[in-house]
């Protein structure tokens, strides 16, 4: 997938699509309220703190961040899409990184807490265990890992799927609307086990009303 290339399409001025215009309404008013209620709790404010948005991504769901005294490292693989965070109206102190989610440009130990909104899904199982090895690496022992990550089961998926497979029978080549969401979680069971297997413990899991059931939350420390 061509991130740039997707940023590009998303952000296509007047011409951007009617989903692209839902998603960027969705993230910048839902989500970052859900974001910021649930960060404040898993990552609190403090002098010398460190943040990692690994996969940040345009930063709609950043806009209510809280933790004024800490600093975010906001890193994505596309250029356009740092770009695009950039804009964003933001409270916190950000420190922009063009990298890859599986070689993180850090030492070991370094961040108190990890986060990233829709990234884990777009990810093979073997591929998310290269990048939780990462984030083990790289996040402090007392640090939290915090995944805002779409269950097959979320309200949102189940729309799209309805609207998706009514649209395509009418066209030839299928609508896609977003790149491929390859492993979307399956049951709380299996994210639990996941983590475990690449030495992570899961210390919460929520999944309700705050973000109208789109996104299953995932707490996690080094174990």
């Amino acid at each position: 997938m061509d991130w740039d290339d997707y940023w590009a399409k998303a952000q296509a001025g007047p011409r951007k699509g009617v989903y692209a215009v839902i998603a960027e309404l969705y993230r910048n008013q839902i989500i970052s309220r859900s974001a910021a209620h649930l960060l404040s709790r898993c990552l609190p404010s403090g002098p010398a703190r460190r943040y990692l948005h690994a996969g940040c991504g345009s930063g709609g769901s950043d806009r209510r961040l809280t933790a004024a005294q800490s600093r975010f490292h906001c890193l994505d693989l596309s250029l356009r899409a740092l770009a695009l965070h950039r804009q964003q109206p933001l409270s916190v102190e950000c420190v922009y990184v063009c990298g890859n989610i599986f070689a993180l440009p850090y030492d070991r130990d370094v961040f108190d807490g990890i986060f990233n909104f829709g990234v884990m899904e777009h990810f093979s199982e073997r591929d998310i265990g290269r990048i939780l090895s990462e984030f083990h690496r790289v996040l402090k022992t007392d640090g939290a890992l915090v995944l805002f990550w779409p269950p097959d089961f979320g309200l949102s998926v189940l729309a799209l799927k309805i609207f998706l497979g009514t649209i395509n029978r009418f066209r030839r080549a299928p609508l896609e609307l977003h790149p491929p969401e390859i492993s979307r979680i399956h049951s709380f069971r299996w994210v639990r086990d996941l983590m475990e297997r690449h030495r992570f413990a899961v210390v919460h899991v929520e999944f309700g009303w705050r973000d109208l059931f789109t996104q299953v939350v995932v707490v996690a420390q080094k174990a």
